[in-house]
């Protein structure tokens, strides 16, 4: 579940994704509107990017939805909105943050954030270990590499990986 209605969309594959698709399978809608200036050639030119992210957390205001609601690590103080949070991702959204940012309506970057949860939910993959992302992966055919990149993905601890020709970041 995603949002109050089936998300059939399977977030773990870098497959194309609509707009559209993300908005009938229940994904928030949030969007605004960046100015650029570019000082080049000694003329200001100005670019107005148009940004549209959808995620699977609700607004934080259902009367002001201009961003989806804080969770984790904002509430440290608050041990009852910390608690509070901890459940609605455990609970309205099955263990995992999901957003896609659109800019000027061309995919420019996903995230899904998968915090520890029961292995019974079969919606979400187990990319707890190495060795599972690759099974993941190699079992649905498609190519995985591990990238070393300095201190950010090592050899002993990958954590960058190219899936189908996209960098990939998986924390396991």
């Amino acid at each position: 579940m995603s949002c109050h209605k089936k998300d059939t969309i399977n977030h773990y594959l870098p497959d194309p994704i609509t707009q559209q698709e993300l908005s009938d399978n229940g994904f928030h809608k949030y969007s605004y509107t960046d100015t650029i200036d570019d000082f080049k050639n000694k003329n200001t030119n100005r670019y107005i990017t148009k940004y549209k992210m959808y995620s699977n957390v609700r607004p934080e205001n259902k009367d002001n939805p201009f961003y989806p609601m804080q969770l984790v690590g904002f509430y440290k103080s608050d041990s009852v909105k910390n608690k509070q949070s901890i459940q609605y991702i455990k609970n309205q959204l099955n263990n995992r943050i999901i957003t896609y940012l659109f800019r000027n309506d061309s995919l420019f970057y996903k995230n899904v954030v998968v915090f520890p949860h029961d292995q019974e939910i079969e919606e979400i993959a187990d990319l707890s270990s190495e060795e599972k992302i690759k099974k993941y992966y190699s079992d649905l055919k498609i190519p995985i590499s591990i990238i070393i990149e300095g201190n950010r993905s090592k050899k002993s601890y990958p954590t960058l990986f190219r899936i189908n020709n996209y960098k990939t970041s998986i924390y396991h």
